[in-house]
């Protein structure tokens, strides 16, 4: 980091407790009233992060662009879940929580819960990340959303920075002539924005495939198989908060063999074949289960 970005840094970390509590969520994080005819959904997928849930609600639980909150969780135990909801509870409004007890993984959820969502244009935001309000500025910014396209953040705040690729329409053809290992960070990033219909046709015949921790990797992949293409929003940056439970840690062995292979198939410029991954890929046991809407109740 720079040196005012480093000074930067340090009064965030100051203001972050402040910023991102629940009080200060729901109480005083408040937005101008836009008149906007676009209405989107987010779509949350969760994991046992019941007690830290709130702060992936900051700049978008009073957000008036944003109609729907749609929270699934993946099989969390059901203390974890307790927490959850009684989380969830002091906010509600918008906030539609949907359970399903067998686990399945990070990419089967991911699919399902956009699947949940009632609008066509849908934000997919990672449970312990944070939007900042210029990234959903910057998707209202463009004139007409294309349904080919998944609109990408171009700074994972503070530690992965994009702001090189920033303007970027990327194709299949473009990615495979790409220097994967530098730009391997960026296509396993997350926290898309993208049309809902497109981003289901080309996942879920890939559902019951379980890549660990390269969930966006492979399913970036599978989108520009499919013929569509990848847009790097310039200023949108999100809040990324590592952690050192995240799946990418605990199943990193499995992790790196996977996305090697998937470079592999990407600078030999070879689109997505389920053949091919029933070979490289663990399955998925349990069939796909349509999860169970929870009611909220105000605390």
């Amino acid at each position: 980091m720079k040196l005012l970005e480093k000074f930067q840094y340090k009064i965030f970390q100051k203001t972050e407790p402040l910023l991102f509590s629940p009080f200060f969520i729901k109480n005083i994080d408040s937005f101008p009233k836009i008149n906007s005819s676009r209405q989107i959904s987010v779509a949350i997928p969760h994991y046992k992060r019941g007690k830290l849930i709130h702060l992936t609600l900051k700049n978008i639980l009073n957000d008036s662009r944003i109609n729907e909150i749609v929270i699934l969780d993946d099989g969390s135990s059901s203390e974890e879940f307790n927490y959850l909801v009684e989380n969830l509870s002091r906010f509600c409004g918008k906030i539609k929580l949907f359970r399903r007890e067998q686990n399945i993984g990070s990419f089967g959820t991911k699919i399902q819960v956009v699947s949940l969502c009632s609008n066509e244009w849908v934000i997919l935001l990672d449970s312990d990340n944070s939007l900042f309000r210029k990234y959903l500025d910057s998707i209202f910014q463009i004139p007409e959303w294309e349904n080919d396209k998944i609109y990408c953040s171009d700074f994972a705040y503070p530690s992965f920075k994009f702001q090189d690729l920033s303007g970027e329409v990327i194709d299949f053809q473009k990615c495979s002539h790409m220097d994967l290992k530098r730009f391997g960070t960026f296509i396993n990033d997350g926290n898309y924005f993208l049309n809902k219909t497109n981003y289901l046709k080309a996942l879920l015949p890939y559902r019951e495939f379980i890549p660990f921790g390269t969930c966006s990797f492979f399913a970036n992949y599978l989108w520009l198989s499919n013929g569509n293409k990848l847009e790097v929003l310039r200023n949108a940056p999100y809040y990324h908060r590592v952690q050192a439970d995240s799946i990418w840690v605990n199943t990193k062995s499995e992790s790196l063999k996977i996305a090697d292979f998937i470079e592999d198939m990407l600078t030999r410029g070879v689109r997505a074949d389920k053949d091919t991954f029933t070979a490289q890929f663990q399955m998925l046991s349990n069939k796909w289960i349509e999860p169970t809407l929870i009611p909220l109740h105000s605390a």
